[in-house]
């Protein structure tokens, strides 16, 4: 490819997006339109360009008809929402950081309504648990450390207790009328 070539295509490819939205005159258009028909680089870049705009320009359509529903989109309130949605569910989140959620949520009703579902399986999680709880009254600590051989002699340990309690009384009496 030539300098002069090369000089046009700079050319082309500064004016491509004016050309696009019809912002040029007839003339330069003529003259844009000739190029590409006889440049496949030209006629790329233009396509590229022209798929490019048309994506913005129906992206933008879609956020603006969800504004207007008052919805914002998941992608553009937080990258990790999944993690957002958890620790509100479990009260891990400041008040401030609570406060945002939960207006977020009211105002976008596909957020809602995960936010519902996932308050449901909470409460059935926590019902199996209370239920499981109650059906067995053992003490599984316990019977776990019976089942390991270690024996507890509850009269033992509250004897080794009060001889320590007992020691560290005496020990600070006598350092008390020393002292003094």
């Amino acid at each position: 490819m030539s300098n002069e070539e090369r000089f046009v295509c700079e050319q082309i490819e500064i004016l491509l997006s004016y050309y696009i939205h019809g912002d040029i005159n007839d003339r330069i258009r003529y003259f844009i339109e000739t190029h590409l028909q006889k440049c496949s680089t030209c006629r790329i870049r233009y396509e590229f360009l022209k798929n490019t705009i048309k994506d913005m320009h129906l992206a933008k359509a879609k956020i603006d008809a969800l504004k207007s529903k008052k919805i914002i989109p998941i992608s553009l309130y937080n990258d990790n929402f999944k993690e957002k949605m958890s620790a509100y569910i479990d009260n891990e989140l400041s008040n401030e950081e609570s406060l945002k959620f939960k207006k977020y949520a009211i105002a976008n009703p596909p957020v809602k309504t995960e936010l519902e579902n996932m308050y449901k399986i909470k409460n059935v999680l926590n019902l199996s648990y209370e239920k499981t709880k109650n059906n067995f009254k053992e003490d599984f600590s316990r019977e776990i450390m019976r089942k390991s051989g270690y024996k507890t002699d509850l009269s033992a340990l509250f004897f080794k207790i009060a001889s320590i309690f007992i020691f560290i009384s005496v020990f600070l009496s006598i350092s008390f009328i020393v002292l003094n």
